[in-house]
């Protein structure tokens, strides 16, 4: 797997918005509904034009996704197997600037994490891959498990400005 990040073309964002779009059927109890269907069928015709990396990336966000909808603990490896190093590898590519990397490396080590803060640098680096309503809605659920923490409301609102410059 290449960390770098995937090329973000009209391909990956068309890919990435009727996923967004189903996720939030599906959270509303609409999955079996025919908007449902119609974008289950567009889904898999946006598939064919992404490269490997592309496909690779939104399958990742497509488990982050399922992960926000079920609340359930993030699955990955166990939480006594991850080793201090593994989450001083996500601090690193933080530092790197390397989003894709951090997605990866989160996934790994999720289990192991807060799962508020979790959410949070999932919504970071999707906001640094340009993926800002991607990135909104990491950052509405770190809010939701941690609603005490006013920086995480701030972040969001700051995410909704950038994902629809309207709503300012």
């Amino acid at each position: 797997m290449s960390h770098d990040a995937p090329v973000i073309n009209e391909a990956y964002r068309i890919y990435v918005r009727i996923l967004r779009r189903l996720h939030q059927l599906e959270v509303a109890g609409q999955a079996q509904s025919p908007e449902a269907a119609e974008l289950e069928s567009q889904l898999e015709d946006a598939w064919e034009p992404l490269t490997s990396d592309q496909r690779e990336s939104v399958a990742g966000l497509g488990s982050d996704l399922n992960w926000i909808r079920r609340g359930l603990p993030p699955r990955g490896t166990p939480k006594e197997k991850v080793q201090s190093e593994d989450l001083k590898a996500v601090q690193r590519a933080i530092q790197a600037n390397r989003p894709r990397e951090v997605l990866w490396r989160l996934r790994h080590c999720a289990a192991a994490m807060p799962q508020a803060e979790l959410a949070r640098l999932r919504g970071d680096a999707w906001a640094k891959l340009g993926e800002h309503e991607t990135a909104l809605l990491f950052f509405e659920h770190a809010t939701r498990l941690d609603p005490t923490t006013g920086s995480l409301a701030s972040i969001a609102l700051d995410a909704i400005g950038k994902a629809d410059p309207q709503a300012r």
